[in-house]
């Protein structure tokens, strides 16, 4: 179960993130490697805590132990303390079990979202997922395999750049090393 809605921390800084409810951990790891960026200790859900991305984490100046306000489906707020922060870099997410989101919110929402794994994307044909985005109560069709590809073509680009920027800087001094260091017509003047 996904939705978009509304986060705050304390100070009311806002963000907008994709707040998912896992039927229980395992649920949640059969979709995500959940861990936990420098060190890559895997993180687990726990009941009545939350897990958050990095960047959300960031951006609101928050960290383990903090509380975040969620807005639930309904528009209803409620705090809920922050039990890891994972790394994941394409969107902003807060992750928590069913049991949690009963307890603060009441019902849980119904089902909006089916997570499936190919062995190979490949075999889905962009025509395939036209088919199925036309199917009566599809809003949308997702692939994680080509979000992940536009952000390594990204990177790589950003890679480019860096590249080309260091290669200009080395014979930008080399140019200055030349002109500021003494001819050897200056050495025998000096004498």
């Amino acid at each position: 179960r996904t939705y978009s809605g509304k986060v705050w921390n304390s100070a009311g800084k806002e963000e907008v993130a994709y707040t998912q409810i896992f039927k229980d951990d395992s649920a949640l790891k059969n979709i995500y490697n959940v861990r936990e960026r420098i060190t890559h200790e895997p993180l687990s859900l726990v009941t009545g805590e939350i897990i958050i991305t990095e960047k959300l984490s960031e951006n609101l100046g928050l960290g383990i132990g903090d509380t975040l306000t969620i807005e639930s489906k309904d528009g209803i707020q409620h705090d809920l303390q922050i039990s890891g922060i994972m790394e994941l870099y394409v969107y902003h997410h807060v992750l928590m079990d069913e049991a949690t989101y009963r307890s603060v919110f009441g019902d849980v929402p119904d089902d909006n979202t089916v997570y499936v794994s190919f062995e190979d994307d490949g075999l889905l044909s962009q025509e395939d997922l036209s088919a199925i985005s036309n199917i009566d109560g599809i809003e949308s069709v997702s692939l994680n395999s080509s979000i992940m590809d536009s952000f390594e073509k990204m990177i790589t680009g950003i890679n480019g750049v860096v590249v080309i920027l260091l290669i200009s800087s080395m014979a930008l001094a080399f140019v200055c090393l030349l002109y500021t260091s003494p001819s050897p017509r200056d050495a025998t003047l000096s004498r």
